[in-house]
């Protein structure tokens, strides 16, 4: 019993120094104060720094993709422009074709800037593909009115796509010098 006893007078004894803590603690002094203020303020000043830290690199990581999205777009639209191109010389040899009389000879591509001489045997009709690995043999009339339709929906996608360019790279412009400040804000603190 006595070991009971003891056990229990233990526990009140543990519980004194946290009475003492809570009611009976000296008042600290104006120099101690001044010192957890300051301690307190550089540790403020270290999380501001922090954040500030973190938002520059997620504006610059933002910068970053929107650079490479830009350069995948311009990539794109060179190669739309290219296939405008090809379409328009598609459509004016068609017009030529029409002038020419079965029987004459003409320098016909194969693809990847190879020509070979050929005999026109029929001038009248071309074979078109209409997608998905499919072709269909048309007047040679509607197939210029194929070709012309698909430069037009080319034409199109291709000023949306310079109108998304011109817009992204407005912001990239904006977004630079934003990146700039903070980084020299970033700088300043650090010296």
């Amino acid at each position: 019993m006595s070991g009971l006893a003891t056990t229990k007078g233990l526990k009140h004894i543990k519980a004194l120094p946290r009475l003492y803590e809570l009611r009976l603690m000296p008042k600290r002094t104006n120099v101690e104060q001044e010192a957890i203020e300051k301690k307190d303020e550089v540790h403020a000043q270290l999380h501001k720094e922090e954040l500030e830290k973190k938002a520059f690199r997620k504006r610059y990581l933002q910068f970053q993709l929107a650079r490479q999205y830009l350069a995948a777009m311009s990539e794109e639209k060179a190669q739309l422009e290219s296939k405008l191109a090809e379409l328009d010389m598609t459509r004016t040899s068609m017009q030529k074709l029409k002038s020419i009389r079965k029987g004459e000879e003409m320098w016909t591509t194969l693809g990847s800037d190879v020509f070979v001489m050929s005999d026109i045997k029929d001038s009248s009709t071309a074979i078109v593909g209409v997608g998905a690995g499919a072709y269909v043999r048309k007047p040679i009339d509607e197939a210029i009115k194929t070709v012309a339709a698909r430069h037009a929906e080319l034409s199109e996608v291709n000023k949306q796509l310079a109108a998304e360019i011109t817009a992204l790279a407005q912001q990239l412009a904006k977004l630079e010098p934003e990146l700039q400040s903070m980084l020299a804000r970033l700088e300043s603190g650090e010296k």
